[in-house]
């Protein structure tokens, strides 16, 4: 059977090729040859492209470049042509196959001295029978009859496109200047011609350009985010309100640098310390200062944190210090703008809102520049009931301006539907800007505890086949009691078990996969996140601190830009 090139016609194609195409492919007793179909001519001497029906490598006589015309009825007259039933009717198909077989030779002498091999032409009637001529001889000084083929060739390509090479060597191979050696077109040499015609190569898109393509998308969106600190900038006092992946931290990152170009001191601070220095890697300038509020106070009261401090300690106690230290030394008050990222985590705490209004200038947001921004539904670092975090700015703050932010800039759309579904927590945006094309979505893996290893690990080998470590993260409920605790602090008793000791880490050691608490991990984002222990203890430890499991699981899946993970007992089943 011959070599098809490709191996089988496009569905676009017209009925006359289709018909040459089958009877080509038809030949089982010539497997030497070569046949190429709709051969584009990119290298072109005549026009910018141009394409060739079929061109036939026949090892040991030559090559033959055919023409196909599906017509109805041909007239040729005065050495004009008009074919009835084709796309363009008087267009010429000699000086067609002479343009095809003249850009086919030029190109070939590139890698061949391809003038030894004879090369014939051929005009193929597929839908025309012989008979059907009028005419008492075909051909003229432009062509010759056996040039041409028609629908009783169909049945006998073979013989056809030899007859065509013997009758070429007849006319032609004695002309001077010419020197045609048929036997030298070897089978070896005809294979490396056809495929340098149609050459061959593979590409796959690496982790890195998936990567690349995401990080683009990503920086679009949020390059499209300034349009909103455009309309309200000249307002003294901003919240930025909006559900996880709305462009929050971005947008009071923004702020902040513009308040600092304009000569401000400015202050960016929030609770969480690992949101602190996400946001240091961004907020750069002299004039900025990102500090977590923790860090902040105790600078402030020159203090350590003791041993086994707890809640009254973070939030009442060292807050009331720094409030004293405040009111007797009122050059403390050193920022004329303080910009806070996740409010909602302070906003409940009548003394940590006293330390943060009481740091600018004067101690009164009157007198300064104020951003906020929160999440009403990501309360799990807050302490006692929900608040409004707005709602208890504004009692502080009366021309606080409040800038909605509805569009989803962080979770791929598909991950974003089934967080909604997963968690059963209404979520505030109304649409997303990283549509289905970029994929994405939730897995979801129930699970003993006893059996987490071996799923995680397995989990994590086939994302690693995808994304590069540093865009997973491993989150837990609670965080010394995660599994990732206990096998990088105990001892690995399994395969599995040793293999994540390998893989995790908690920071530095470029190459792994960096694992924490949902609550530590608030605030941030990755490109994949995790989840593991999801089970009856998480959700015991959620209900004795006033949430739910599904809110930390909101706040965890938010996480993701495009893929989550959800391991353990309770895991949700899929749809």
């Amino acid at each position: 059977m011959v070599r098809m090139i490709p191996a089988d016609y496009k569905k676009s194609t017209n009925f006359g090729e289709k018909k040459v195409f089958n009877a080509l492919q038809g030949v089982n007793d010539r497997p030497d040859w070569i046949v190429l179909h709709s051969l584009k001519l990119a290298h072109n001497e005549f026009a910018l492209q141009g394409e060739n029906d079929f061109t036939v490598f026949i090892p040991g006589q030559g090559i033959v470049v055919i023409e196909v015309k599906n017509a109805k009825s041909i007239e040729y007259k005065g050495g004009e042509w008009h074919l009835e039933g084709v796309p363009k009717p008087s267009k010429d198909p000699l000086e067609q196959v002479d343009r095809s077989r003249a850009n086919i030779r030029s190109y070939l002498r590139q890698f061949d001295d391809i003038d030894d091999v004879p090369m014939a032409r051929l005009l193929w009637f597929p839908s025309i029978g012989r008979e059907a001529l009028n005419a008492q001889r075909v051909g003229d000084m432009q062509f010759h009859e056996w040039e041409m083929a028609w629908s009783d060739d169909v049945s006998q390509p073979a013989q056809l496109l030899e007859k065509v090479l013997s009758n070429f060597m007849r006319d032609y191979g004695s002309v001077a200047d010419v020197s045609f050696e048929p036997s030298a077109f070897t089978v070896e040499r005809a294979a490396e011609l056809a495929d340098s015609l149609v050459g061959s190569f593979t590409a796959e898109q690496t982790p890195d350009d998936r990567r690349k393509d995401r990080r683009f998308v990503q920086q679009r969106m949020l390059d499209e985010q300034i349009t909103y600190l455009d309309l309200v900038d000249t307002n003294e006092h901003i919240f930025f309100d909006g559900g996880a992946g709305t462009g929050k931290s971005f947008l009071l990152i923004e702020s902040a640098k513009r308040l600092a170009k304009q000569g401000k001191r400015v202050l960016v601070t929030c609770w969480n310390y690992m949101m602190a220095e996400e946001l240091s890697l961004y907020a750069s300038h002299p004039n900025i200062v990102v500090k977590d509020l923790n860090q902040l106070m105790l600078e402030i009261t020159g203090q350590r944190n003791p041993k086994n401090a707890d809640t009254r300690w973070f939030r009442h106690e060292l807050p009331a210090e720094v409030l004293k230290r405040l009111e007797v030394n009122p050059g403390l008050r050193e920022y004329d703008a303080i910009c806070v990222d996740e409010f909602q985590d302070v906003a409940g705490t009548t003394e940590l809102l006293g330390v943060l209004f009481g740091l600018v200038k004067g101690g009164s947001s009157r007198e300064s520049r104020i951003v906020l921004a929160g999440d009403k539904n990501q309360q799990i670092m807050a302490e006692g009931k929900k608040v409004d975090p707005f709602d208890r700015a504004k009692l502080l703050i009366p021309d606080l301006v409040r800038v909605r932010l509805r569009t989803n800039c962080r979770n791929a759309a598909p991950l974003g539907r089934e967080i909604r579904r997963v968690t059963g927590l209404p979520r505030d945006e109304e649409s997303f800007r990283v549509g289905d094309e970029m994929g994405g979505g939730i897995e979801s893996r129930v699970v003993s505890d006893a059996n987490q290893a071996g799923v995680l690990r397995k989990v994590l080998e086939k994302l690693l086949s995808e994304y590069d470590a540093s865009d997973i993260r491993v989150l837990s409920p609670r965080d010394s009691q995660s599994l990732a605790y206990r096998v990088m602090h105990g001892v690995a008793n399994s395969a599995d078990e040793r293999w994540l000791k390998q893989q995790l880490r908690l920071t530095g050691q470029p190459g792994r996969i960096r694992w924490r608490s949902i609550a530590k991990f608030k605030g941030l984002e990755s490109d994949v996140v995790v989840l593991t222990d999801i089970n009856e203890s998480s959700r015991a430890f959620a209900e004795a601190n006033g949430k739910s499991l599904s809110e930390l699981l909101y706040v965890g899946l938010s996480r993701a830009r495009h893929r989550a993970v959800i391991i353990g007992e309770l895991a949700p089943k899929a749809d």
